[in-house]
């Protein structure tokens, strides 16, 4: 079982509180995609999601947390553990809690 940190910038091991989890192995991802095929042959336990993967040479913004979530949600494909928001966006980030608190109801 691995964790996922999806970040367009940041490394886990750079964000509190990853770096303080040594015996933690925390695979930094950069697209959705590679969530959604960790996901989908169940090998994970936690995952950390940023809101903001940047824009796409048209300007586009790429998929992220937000996304994944919704995907996550239409597939019920969810990891073992723990759901962590990272992202900075703070309208970003209460549209991921609103989806993962959807998921309990």
């Amino acid at each position: 079982m691995i964790n996922l940190y999806l970040d367009d910038i940041r490394w886990a091991v750079e964000d509190y509180p990853y770096k303080e989890s040594k015996d933690t192995l925390w695979l930094t991802v950069r697209d959705i995609e590679t969530c959604q095929h960790w996901l989908t042959i169940k090998k994970v336990n936690n995952i950390s999601l940023d809101g903001d993967m940047g824009q796409d040479s048209t300007g586009k913004d790429i998929p992220g947390g937000v996304e994944l979530l919704e995907w996550m949600m239409v597939n019920n494909i969810w990891p073992e553990g723990f759901i962590f928001i990272h992202s900075r966006n703070p309208i970003k980030k209460e549209v991921m809690r609103s989806i993962i608190q959807a998921r309990k109801k």
